[in-house]
């Protein structure tokens, strides 16, 4: 019996690719079936049949893993046929930039010649008696042969493997930086900017593993900044975070690095002066709970910051919220309720007023205790920390007598306090 065959095809794209870079199975198994299709469609040429379906892959072995940018050259071939049915053995090979073409995979397929009958009812049919119609066969395919040099009917058992042309690849590579969290795995992903529902690329990796990507370079856009990296930290609520970057030759692209931090809720946070609605910049803001400290952020020169608040609290108690002007105006302090998610939050710091005669001094210290009298022995009201004002009004000695505004937590209001303090805990501001 001649020996019918036909070639086909496939370039391995991005969206060929499982979670350890190499091509699916799945897919392998769909090329070999269109390969198969390819071969039947020749085969059955003259007969009186509408075409072929699969009916059994008997055998399917996998030989060498295929990767993006590999082309997989298939070879189906006839090596049986009875009257409704025949046998084709599929080779596939595949070939990198770099490599030389490898046995990739092998299969073994049974198709069943069908006419579609009345009410599209399609069955099983005899191919008019197959062995008169290998020699026109035989004949049509040699002159095809002779005719075209991209795909041919082959007339002997050799297989012939065509060299591909391969486009340039690029590597995107990316860095993680995990901080006091241990994600399990990460998922990074490229995309166009213009199509993000478009994925070129998503591959899963797991802690210690380097994260790249290769790519073929003519598939990145080409606009500027025109694609995006997406890294989504998995095991937590993590935040996912994206890179833009431009198409550039082949070769490496190295991303920013990714910093993972504790799953948070964001509190947008602006700070101003309560009497003029200006910003106050440059101040340090500090979160704590149950005298514990959750987060700690500083405003930039427009009394903007982004406050991250570790969802990991307990969220049926409010947080304390502190900012330390630098002395600008007196610490601040309030309790406040910090939504899930985004939230935006504004607070209005007042000045001291001084009344005729009194003067603003600064602690220097920490834990300074804030007497009843000027005695040593006096009842201490509370404990000043470094940053707190006082407005003071007396000095005897080393003492000093004023007031302080003290914010009082379990009913998250401030309230001024009359006491002394001694002299070398304090320094006097500007006015």
């Amino acid at each position: 019996m001649p020996t019918v065959s036909a070639k086909y095809s496939q370039f391995v794209m991005p969206d060929h690719i499982n979670v350890v870079g190499t091509l699916f199975g799945g897919q392998m198994i769909a090329w070999v079936d269109l390969a198969a299709a390819k071969v039947s469609h020749r085969f059955l040429k003259g007969a009186d049949v509408d075409g072929a379906v699969t009916r059994t892959i008997d055998k399917v072995e996998f030989k060498q893993p295929v990767y993006l940018g590999d082309w997989v050259n298939f070879t189906a071939t006839i090596i049986g046929a009875g009257k409704t049915s025949f046998k084709i053995k599929v080779d596939a090979y595949a070939e990198g930039r770099n490599s030389e073409p490898r046995l990739a995979c092998i299969a073994t397929l049974v198709m069943v010649s069908v006419k579609k009958m009345k009410k599209e009812i399609i069955r099983k049919h005899l191919m008019e008696k197959p062995a008169k119609l290998f020699l026109p066969i035989y004949l049509i395919t040699c002159l095809s042969f002779g005719f075209s040099q991209e795909d041919s009917t082959a007339v002997d058992s050799n297989i012939s493997v065509q060299k591909a042309q391969e486009s340039e690849t690029v590597n995107i590579i990316a860095t993680v930086n995990p901080i006091e969290v241990t994600p399990t795995a990460f998922r990074f992903s490229i995309y166009p900017r213009n199509h993000p529902a478009e994925s070129f690329m998503q591959k899963l990796f797991f802690p210690g593993e380097p994260i790249q990507i290769i790519l073929p370079v003519n598939i990145l856009n080409t606009d500027t900044l025109g694609n995006i990296a997406k890294m989504e930290p998995l095991g937590d609520a993590y935040d996912v975070q994206y890179r833009m970057f431009n198409k550039e030759g082949s070769g490496d692209i190295k991303l920013t690095q990714f910093d993972i931090l504790v799953p948070a809720d964001i509190m947008k946070l602006n700070v101003v002066d309560k009497t003029s609605g200006n910003p106050i910049p440059n101040c340090h803001i500090r979160v704590s709970q149950d005298g514990e400290t959750l987060s700690m952020a500083e405003a930039d020169t427009s009394g903007y910051t982004s406050v991250r608040v570790p969802i990991k609290r307990n969220k049926e108690e409010p947080v304390l919220l502190s900012i330390n002007t630098d002395g600008q105006f007196p610490t601040w302090k309030g309790s406040i309720v910090v939504p899930e998610g985004d939230s935006e939050r504004t607070v209005k710091i007042s000045p001291i007023k001084l009344d005729t005669g009194e003067t603003i001094y600064e602690v220097i210290d920490e834990l300074v205790p804030f007497r009843e009298g000027p005695e040593n022995g006096s009842t201490v009201l509370f404990l000043l920390n470094e940053g707190d004002q006082l407005v003071i009004s007396k000095v005897a000695g080393d003492r000093l007598f004023g007031r302080a505004r003290i914010y009082l937590d379990n009913q998250n209001k401030y309230q001024n306090v009359n006491g002394w303090i001694l002299g070398k805990h304090v320094y006097l501001k500007d006015n």
